[in-house]
């Protein structure tokens, strides 16, 4: 889907969608998005609801000419704005080649593909990097813990199962058919992780059973994006680097 707009009206119900048109320099397309947003936007735009709970006659209002929105939950939302006529863009990547598919084309859309490509070679080069330096080291078994009651994980449909490559890690539910799922912590303890990553600011209920766990803020790794080399940096540093 490539639109040819001089004037193209966005609306974005994916938080790492709205961050991606900033970086690629679409500002000024951006009519309307859900919580959160950047500052630089939080004015100038008129806001849509949450992520999880997007509000539909405020979407309407504005008559877009492209809505983005995610996979997952909201994926019964895209299939009825598409039904009310809208063109919809489901940004819902399952790993880190995918995430720099869908930048290329949306730097098509918004008409800033020269910026898309240099982005995308920056993050390539910058994902090699790692990728060699994490080799050096004894591959490791790491559990994504996205909610701590219930206790929420990541499947092999995930975009953070998809990235774990990259730092020479393994998703210990790697196998599950599944995007997000819940699990008990018994299970969890039967499957021995090395580092449990925490992507919540809550208590794990995993901290009493002698894991190692590194907590990562959310903003740098939940949303499939140009930031999420830098959760991964950070997960490299604790893993890797610290006690050397």
């Amino acid at each position: 889907m490539i639109l040819f707009l001089l004037s193209l009206r966005i609306v974005s119900l994916n938080p790492a969608v709205t961050q991606l048109l900033l970086l690629l320099g679409a500002e000024d397309s951006i009519c309307g998005a859900v919580l959160p947003v950047d500052s630089v936007l939080y004015n100038k735009i008129v806001i849509c609801g949450n992520f999880a709970f997007p509000n539909i006659e405020k979407i309407v209002s504005l008559r877009p000419d492209l809505i983005f929105t995610a996979g997952g939950i909201q994926e019964n939302i895209a299939y009825e704005l598409r039904k009310m006529g809208f063109k919809v863009y489901i940004y819902y990547p399952e790993n880190f080649n995918e995430i720099l598919k869908n930048i290329e084309k949306i730097g098509k859309i918004v008409g800033t593909e020269d910026r898309a490509k240099f982005v995308c070679d920056s993050l390539s080069k910058e994902a090699k990097k790692i990728r060699k330096f994490c080799k050096r080291f004894k591959r490791k078994k790491i559990f994504f813990e996205i909610w701590s009651e219930p206790l929420i994980t990541a499947g092999r449909k995930s975009f953070l199962t998809g990235l774990c490559d990259i730092i020479n890690c393994e998703n210990i539910f790697s196998e599950v058919n599944s995007d997000y799922f819940q699990v008990s912590p018994e299970r969890v303890i039967l499957r021995k992780p090395d580092y449990i990553i925490v992507l919540h600011e809550g208590i794990s209920p995993l901290k009493n059973y002698g894991f190692h766990i590194i907590r990562i803020n959310p903003d740098l790794l939940l949303k499939p994006n140009h930031l999420v080399l830098k959760g991964l940096n950070e997960i490299v540093k604790k893993i890797y680097l610290d006690g050397l």
